[in-house]
Order: C-alpha cells, then sequence, then structure tokens
C-alpha cells in the first residue's frame, strides 16, 4: 500500500520550540523536577480523598512497589506512573513499533512524507516550568479516572492489544474503554499557564491541522497512506468521521 502511494501522512503532534541546548537542558533539570512535585511539599495522601488513596496504596504495592518518592509527585504525575508501570506488568508498552515499519518502506519506496505538526513556542522555558510547578493543578479527576481504567481495564486493554495485532476490527469496536488520558490532557490544558502559553485549545489546532494536509494530500494525490492511532479511526468522533461529515466517503475495514 505505501509502495504505491504517492504521499505518507503521519499522524499529527505537537513540539515544544525552546531553544536551550544541552547544558540548558541540565539547568532545567531542577526545576523540571520540582514541577512535577506537589507545591509547599505536600505528600499525596494530603492532596486526594482518603478513599482514593487507599484505592492508590493497593495499585502502588502491586505494580510499583516501596517508592516513597513518588508520595510527593502531583496526582498527574503519580497516576501516569502507576499506569505505565500497571502497563509493563501486564506484558504492554505505550510504544508502537508501526512508526519503524512505516519509515523502512518509506525510505525503500522513496515516498514523500508530510508529519503534521503544531510547534509551541516557549520563550523562558526555565521560567515556564517555575510557574507551571506554583500553579494549580485540578488533576484530581485525572487521578480517580486512571485508578479506573488501572482497576477495571487492564484485561481489555490486553485483549484490545492482541485485536489491533490481529487485524480483529470488530473486536476492537466491541471492547470499550475508560479513556482517562483525555481528563488528564484537560488538567493541563486547563490552566492559566496553558492559556498563556497558546496552547489550552491545542488538541482541536491539531486536528484542524491534519485534516487540512488529509484534504491537501486526497486533492492532490492518487493515493495517500495514512497513519493515525485507532482512537481516531474509531471514536464516533474521530478524524475519519469529520471527514465523512464533509462529505468523503469512507470504506470502512
Amino acid at each position: 500500500a505505501i509502495a504505491r502511494s504517492q504521499l505518507v501522512l503521519y499522524s499529527p503532534g505537537f513540539s515544544l520550540d525552546a531553544d536551550v541546548g544541552f547544558f540548558g537542558g541540565l539547568f532545567l533539570l531542577p526545576s523540571l523536577m520540582k514541577a512535577t512535585k506537589n507545591p509547599d511539599g505536600d505528600k499525596l495522601a494530603e492532596v486526594v480523598p482518603a478513599q482514593d488513596y487507599a484505592r492508590w496504596l493497593v495499585l502502588k504495592k502491586r505494580y510499583i512497589g516501596g517508592d516513597r518518592g513518588i508520595e510527593k509527585r502531583r496526582p498527574l504525575f503519580a497516576a501516569d506512573k502507576l499506569y505505565r508501570e500497571a502497563l509493563g506488568r501486564t506484558g504492554l508498552s505505550l510504544d508502537s513499533p508501526v512508526g519503524k515499519v512505516v519509515s523502512r518502506a518509506v525510505k525503500k519506496h522513496k515516498i514523500a512524507v508530510e508529519s503534521p505538526r503544531i510547534k509551541v513556542k516557549v520563550e523562558n522555558p526555565k521560567d515556564t516550568i517555575r510557574q507551571f510547578a506554583d500553579s494549580e493543578l485540578d488533576d484530581l479527576a485525572c487521578f480517580q479516572g486512571m485508578l479506573d481504567h488501572i482497576e477495571r481495564d487492564l484485561p481489555a486493554l490486553r485483549a484490545r492489544a492482541l485485536a489491533w495485532a490481529q487485524g480483529d476490527v470488530i473486536a476492537l469496536r466491541e471492547i470499550e474503554l475508560h479513556d482517562a488520558s483525555r481528563l488528564c490532557m484537560g488538567a493541563v490544558l486547563d490552566t492559566r499557564l496553558a492559556e498563556h502559553l497558546g496552547v489550552a485549545d491545542l488538541p482541536q489546532r491539531v486536528e484542524a491541522l491534519w485534516l487540512e494536509k488529509a484534504r491537501a494530500a486526497l486533492a492532490e494525490h492518487e493515493t495517500t497512506f495514512a497513519l493515525l492511532p485507532m482512537s481516531q479511526i474509531l471514536e464516533k468522533d474521530g478524524y475519519l468521521e469529520k471527514l465523512r461529515a464533509e462529505g468523503y466517503e469512507i470504506e470502512v475495514p
């Protein structure tokens, strides 16, 4: 499919444009570490409801162990660490082999590529991290949602991974999951700092950019190979449904 295409359209994303260099990055590390911790040195038990903290302790013991340092992290960062450890223990990973396979095919057949990305300019990275560290972060819903996700969805995640590997689209549509990632993304984007950086509407901007590139590719080329996460392919409000609403014909596999 890639060999007979004139263009490969990669998944959209965003990147932070902060020209700090290697040594600048080293100086940013202390500030970055501070940004993951609760302001005023509060511990996790002091910032989340007792019922949720009790659930956290059970899952932490199962997937992380006796790490005391994580108790100082903000709920969002603690939940992210727990989720990644739980995935690893379940034999799953957030990494995908698809990009490498596609890149090899692109290089072999010398296909043109398009990588839609929104660049976010950070004028003063160290000051920005300091602002984030001192800012209020409404991430309780993220923390609770991630606990729910880990408690009840790990078997479903394994089933979806197997269905994906086998190309079983019907199973992928039928296996429902509680998506906590949007709650966590929302916790970060719904801040004054995000508004100051101009990223509060980042998901909408990323979506608009990819749709723009997709329309152009469909108009200019006979065949384009596009790469998207399954969520955007199967969700009722995903990118493909947005194209369908504009009048494009979608042939479901």
